[in-house]
């Protein structure tokens, strides 16, 4: 039997040391414990929030904008809208003005000398073959449209007498003594047939819807033409007609 250990007052027995091992292990322990409790906080690593099944807002790409008209001294105008589906363009009754071709050439041949040189070609719509507009002096202006044919031609001069509503064969518009023609205006519009040297050659209408105007045709030739008088010179008018219009075979 051992005798017991004499312990004075006052004694503090003597503690074994930490093993370094375990005292790093305690370390770094508490920085894992430490970490994970700061990504649980802030929401990082394994703790991060997964993808939800709602599907986010889907963006639908609007009408793409209006293009802007360009002005014609090259600055931005207001936007042109264009066409829709209902809509029908109109179509183009003048066109403009072309170089003279083969049909103004022929066209020219039937103008009188005198007045051809003052011709210019002048804009038409189809079935017009050729146009030319003449200014033989100030008090008359004339122009001189070919057709393909005599139906064509009658035509174009039906609607303009349709438009005066007055009778076939309802007056000369005119009267002629010594070679001198005066215009008879108080039976303006009137129309008649005329006639070269006993034979018809076509038809004339007077008309005072404006300035006053006669408008022919040479059935021979499948010519219309319309004269008018910008300064109201009815008398001069008429004698231009009866004696220098033509047109000529």
């Amino acid at each position: 039997m051992t005798a017991p250990t004499f312990q004075p007052p006052g004694y503090t027995p003597s503690r074994r040391p930490i093993s370094p091992i375990i005292f790093i292990g305690v370390i770094l322990l508490a920085l894992v414990l430490l970490g994970g409790g700061l990504a649980w906080v802030l929401g990082m690593g394994p703790f991060a929030p997964g993808p939800t099944n709602n599907p986010g807002p889907t963006i639908t790409p609007g009408p793409s904008p209006a293009p802007t008209a360009i002005a014609t001294n090259g600055t931005s105008g207001e936007p042109t809208p264009g066409p829709t589906g209902d809509e029908v363009p109109s179509p183009t009754v003048e066109l403009t003005p072309g170089p003279p071709n083969d049909d103004t050439a022929r066209l020219l041949l039937h103008v009188p000398e005198a007045v051809r040189g003052t011709c210019a070609p002048g804009a038409f719509a189809e079935p017009v073959l050729a146009r030319v507009d003449c200014t033989p002096n100030d008090d008359i202006s004339v122009y001189y449209a070919l057709y393909a044919n005599e139906t064509d031609a009658t035509d174009a001069y039906d609607r303009a007498f349709g438009r005066a509503e007055i009778d076939r064969d309802s007056g000369r518009c005119y009267n002629e003594a010594d070679g001198t023609f005066t215009a008879t205006t108080d039976s303006w519009p009137s129309e008649h047939e005329y006639t070269l040297s006993g034979q018809p050659i076509g038809r004339f209408l007077c008309n005072v819807d404006g300035p006053p105007s006669i408008t022919w045709t040479d059935d021979r030739l499948y010519i219309l033409a319309v004269a008018t008088s910008p300064t109201d010179d009815s008398d001069r008018l008429v004698s231009f007609w009866a004696s220098e219009a033509g047109p000529i075979p």
